[in-house]
């Protein structure tokens, strides 16, 4: 965002911009001789901007309306010429009176520069330019909101389709997996198969292998998603807490589940939530 105010005594150009973070970093140029203005300025960008790495460069110009004489510093602009003399008599060369004098000319030591003094109504000039600068980046920073938002309920979308998929690949997975315990036992250690022992611990692994939990969680998660998405302020931070919540109840599936459907499924839906945890980076 850019902004450009004055009030008869000083202009004052102010751009603001951003770039990702995952927390706020807030920078200030300044010219020489206005530090003061920092403070304030950074409470304000503090105040509307939670999160990215913020630079706001200002420039402050001064508004002549008359007649302007700067003050030579003749002490720099003597010494110099008696430094460039000696420099001639040492190696037997003219004086360039000319060439020395347009040098001096041009050189800013060559003149007192008279203190800045920060006062409350140049401070609130540059608070104006920072208001003004900061409706056209908020505006921005709102369009590429919304297209990041349309990106992530696509993806939220498909991973609803995902777990709907595999929510109905999983029925059944328990007692597939009682039946293959069992002819296990059966087939190589026979005189066990009627064991009350080893039948309570075919249950109790069986048990142990159930995804239905998992799947409760996740669609639990990927709603309150959702519901994220509508809320006003910052999100970035708990969209990127959900994600995690999710990519760790994905993890688990994965490693719980016998069918190579949802196996499958499971990683495609971690793929997708790399995805999305890159893009909630951008987030605010």
């Amino acid at each position: 965002g850019r902004a450009k105010v004055d009030d008869g005594r000083y202009e004052v150009s102010l751009e603001m911009a951003s770039v990702n973070k995952r927390h706020l970093e807030v920078s200030i140029r300044l010219p020489s001789g206005f530090q003061e203005v920092d403070g304030p300025l950074r409470r304000e960008v503090s105040s509307r901007v939670s999160r990215g790495q913020v630079t706001v460069s200002v420039m402050i110009r001064p508004i002549v309306s008359e007649l302007c004489v700067p003050k030579i510093n003749w002490a720099w602009v003597e010494g110099r010429m008696v430094a460039l003399k000696a420099i001639c008599e040492e190696y037997e060369s003219p004086f360039p009176r000319d060439k020395a004098c347009l040098e001096v000319w041009d050189h800013a030591e060559s003149y007192c520069g008279e203190p800045e003094v920060v006062s409350p109504e140049l401070e609130e000039l540059v608070k104006k330019a920072f208001y003004n600068a900061y409706e056209s980046f908020d505006e921005k920073r709102r369009a590429e909101g919304a297209f990041l938002a349309a990106d992530l309920r696509a993806r939220v979308e498909t991973l609803c389709q995902t777990l709907a998929m595999i929510s109905e690949a999983s029925k059944g997975q328990v007692d597939l997996i009682k039946v293959r315990l069992q002819d296990l036992v059966a087939k190589h250690v026979p005189s066990l198969a009627t064991d009350d022992r080893v039948l309570r611990e075919v249950v109790l692994y069986a048990d142990k292998a159930d995804c239905s939990e998992e799947i409760a969680r996740i669609d639990h998660h990927l709603n309150h998603l959702k519901e994220a998405f509508t809320h006003e302020g910052p999100q970035g931070k708990l969209l990127e807490f959900i994600l995690q919540e999710l990519l760790r109840e994905f993890n688990t599936l994965g490693a719980k589940t016998i069918v190579k459907t949802v196996s499958t499924a499971t990683v495609l839906a971690k793929t997708e939530l790399e995805k999305m945890r890159e893009q909630v980076q951008n987030v605010e």
